[in-house]
């Protein structure tokens, strides 16, 4: 009987062990997550296209931009789904500045694989689609944008450009848990929740001017698309934002605006910067006097350009008098001219910096005016810690600086930079351009 029961404890112990440890189970493999497949690049970025199409979705409508249904969310979503992507999980985008400025690559998450090919073969009917063999690997490959598609269970990948096969081995080679260091210091730092396009930029030609990466973040309002940039640089900056100063007001004509009041002390001080040498590169072009600027120049300086003024210029001709003989007669003739005004202070006197410009040749005397090198003539005006330069009849009104910022005129756009604050080694600003232009532009 004892022997019975023995047997029977044993045999119910063995079994609990047996359901216990399920030797039977095989093991689940691991897969690489999407963002340990990601490539490294000059410019890497995460955007959640849903939310990015919410907020360019109402600025589209605004504007009764004809194709804005197909950029709603709704519709993206929709579609996405139709054709296995999902567009609910981040999409990852990356790029290099390659000499031919087209090599970068977007990587989705796949909801379904089985519904891919129907988009790919959807995608066929509105351009060219070949079936492309690589390394005996089948592809997708469209000649006509230069475009390569490929994917497996969780991802999806359009491609452009020449490394493709390199691009491809990360992907598909990445194991679990092996996301790149810089890619990991990216999405720990961006919060995204708040911006919804967000890269970061590292380009081996910025490194010469001291700047080791940027960060931008895709905004916009009704008025403008914003891009909030924060660049980073290896050492301290060569300025930093200073209160007061003065600037001019932007006018419906001005087409190049500059309004800074910086503290330059630390790029005095530091005549090796990268800064340094990127300025002392330009103005010995020129021969002009960059030791004696940077003892006299305070920080503050403005200048505006725009509109059109009309000057009377003397110019010498030859005639013949009555007897045939040649004499030089001076005239006088109506000149169409670029309006332009400039203002620098000074933490000395002004005229100290504009005689040692002016023995240079840079500044010479034309009749009871001056000119820049090749500028039209202009008028000045040297006060205890400032000079004026102008163009108009009037000397311009300079007001009180409300914003460190920089508009410039590009492809008859006007771009508006802005600083809106520095630490000690990044400079915070925004870089806006008006929406009403580029729609009009490019989007109608």
């Amino acid at each position: 009987m004892w022997r019975k029961l023995i047997l029977i404890f044993l045999l119910a112990g063995g079994f609990a062990i047996l359901l216990f440890i399920k030797p039977w189970r095989t093991e689940k493999i691991e897969r690489a997550r999407i963002i340990d497949r990601l490539p490294i690049a000059n410019i890497i970025g995460q955007s959640n296209l849903l939310e990015l199409s919410e907020d360019l979705s109402k600025t589209l409508y605004y504007y009764d931009v004809s194709f804005r249904d197909i950029l709603s969310p709704n519709i993206i979503l929709s579609r996405s789904k139709k054709y296995g992507v999902d567009t609910q999980s981040p999409v990852y985008f990356f790029g290099n500045d390659s000499l031919s400025g087209n090599d970068w690559g977007i990587l989705f998450s796949v909801s379904d694989e089985s519904k891919i090919n129907l988009g790919i073969l959807r995608m066929s009917k509105s351009i060219t689609i070949k079936d492309t063999l690589i390394n005996d690997q089948h592809y997708d490959y469209s000649p006509e944008f230069d475009l390569y598609f490929a994917h497996e269970e969780d991802w999806f990948l359009i491609y452009k450009g020449e490394q493709f096969l390199s691009t491809l081995n990360r992907i598909t080679t990445a194991k679990p848990r092996s996301i790149h260091p810089r890619w990991r210091l990216f999405l720990n730092t961006v919060d995204f929740k708040l911006d919804h396009l967000v890269a970061e930029i590292r380009l081996p030609k910025l490194k010469k001017y001291g700047i080791k990466s940027g960060f931008i973040q895709l905004k916009n309002d009704s008025s403008h698309f914003i891009v909030q940039t924060s660049v980073i640089h290896f050492d301290t900056l060569a300025f930093q934002l200073k209160e007061g100063g003065k600037g001019f007001p932007m006018r419906v004509y001005t087409r190049q605006l500059i309004n800074l009041n910086l503290d330059f002390r630390s790029l005095k001080s530091h005549p090796n910067h990268p800064y340094h040498h990127f300025i002392d590169s330009i103005a010995s072009k020129i021969g002009f006097p960059v030791e004696s600027f940077w003892e006299n120049f305070d920080g503050n300086i403005a200048f505006r350009r725009g509109g059109i003024e009309y000057i009377r210029e003397k110019y010498i001709v030859s005639e013949l008098d009555d007897d045939f003989n040649v004499r030089e007669v001076s005239k006088s003739r109506k000149v169409k001219i670029s309006n332009f005004s400039l203002f620098l202070n000074t933490n000395k006197s002004p005229e100290i910096l504009f005689n040692k410009v002016k023995s240079k040749g840079i500044i010479s005397a034309d009749g009871n005016k001056h000119r820049f090198i090749f500028s039209p003539p202009f008028n000045h005006r040297l006060s205890d810690s400032s000079m004026i330069f102008y163009t108009s009849h009037y000397e311009p009104v300079v007001n009180p600086l409300l914003n460190n910022q920089v508009m410039w005129t590009i492809n008859y756009t006007p771009v508006q930079f802005y600083i809106d604050s520095t630490t000690t080694k990044v400079i915070f600003g925004r870089i806006k351009f008006p929406l009403k232009k580029l729609i009009n532009d490019y989007l109608k």
